[in-house]
C-alpha cells in the first residue's frame, strides 16, 4: 500500500550531506564545460550505480572542490529519505539559502495569514454570539416590563371594580335604611290617627246611652 508523499528535508552541514550522500554511494560532480580559472562550475551529485541518473555531463571532483563551491554560492541542498512507496530516495536539488528563506517567509506570511483569519472568524463568531445574547437580554427586559405592567393594570382595575363595589354596596344599603326609617314614620303616624277615632266611638256610645 502507498505511503504518504514524501517528506522532503534542507540540507546545510557538509557531515550531514556528505553522509546522505555515501549511504547512496553519491559523488560529487560538476558540469562539463562550465567554470574556469579556478571557478569549479555547476555542481552536481551523480549516482554511478543508476543508469537512469548517469549523465554523461557530469564529471566527477573532490568533496572539497564540491563544498568550496557549495560555500561559496550561498547554496542549500533540498533531499527526501524516502520515496512515497517507501524506498530509498536519490531526489535531490541544490537550491540558492536566499531562495529558500524568500520560499520559508511566503509559508509563515501563509500560515500568519490563516491565523488572523481564523481570529476574525473567531471574533466575528463572538461578537455576533454577544449580540444575540444582549438582544436576548432586552427581550426578556421587555417582556418583564410588560407582564409587570399587565399586573399592574390589572390590579388597578380590580382595586377600581373593588371601589365601584363598596360604593354601590353603600348606596344601596343607605336606601334600604332609607325606606325602613320611612316605613316606622309612616307606621307611626297611622298609629296616631286611629287613637282618636276610637275615642270618638266610646263617646258616641256613652252618649247614647
Amino acid at each position: 500500500m502507498a505511503k504518504s508523499a514524501a517528506k522532503e528535508r534542507v540540507l546545510t552541514d557538509h557531515e550531514v550531506i556528505l553522509q546522505w550522500a555515501q549511504e547512496r554511494d553519491a559523488k560529487p560532480a560538476r558540469v562539463r564545460g562550465t567554470g574556469g580559472n579556478g571557478d569549479v562550475g555547476i555542481i552536481r551529485l551523480m549516482f554511478p550505480d543508476y543508469s537512469e541518473s548517469h549523465d554523461e555531463s557530469l564529471e566527477e571532483i573532490s568533496w572539497d572542490d564540491w563544498f568550496k563551491e557549495f560555500d561559496r554560492r550561498n547554496l542549500a541542498l533540498i533531499v527526501q529519505e524516502e520515496t512515497a512507496t517507501g524506498k530509498k530516495s536519490n531526489f535531490n536539488k541544490l537550491v540558492s539559502r536566499e531562495t529558500l528563506e524568500e520560499l520559508e517567509s511566503r509559508s509563515r506570511n501563509k500560515g500568519a495569514g490563516k491565523q488572523r483569519g481564523q481570529a476574525r472568524q473567531s471574533t466575528s463568531s463572538a461578537g455576533r454570539a454577544s449580540t444575540r445574547s444582549t438582544s436576548s437580554r432586552q427581550s426578556t427586559k421587555k417582556s418583564a416590563r410588560r407582564a409587570s405592567n399587565t399586573t399592574t393594570r390589572r390590579a388597578s382595575a380590580s382595586g377600581r371594580a373593588t371601589k365601584a363595589s363598596t360604593r354601590s354596596s353603600a348606596r344601596s344599603t343607605a336606601k334600604k335604611t332609607g325606606r325602613s326609617a320611612n316605613t316606622r314614620t309612616t307606621a307611626r303616624s297611622s298609629s296616631g290617627k286611629k287613637g282618636p277615632s276610637r275615642s270618638t266611638s266610646k263617646g258616641r256610645s256613652s252618649k247614647s246611652a
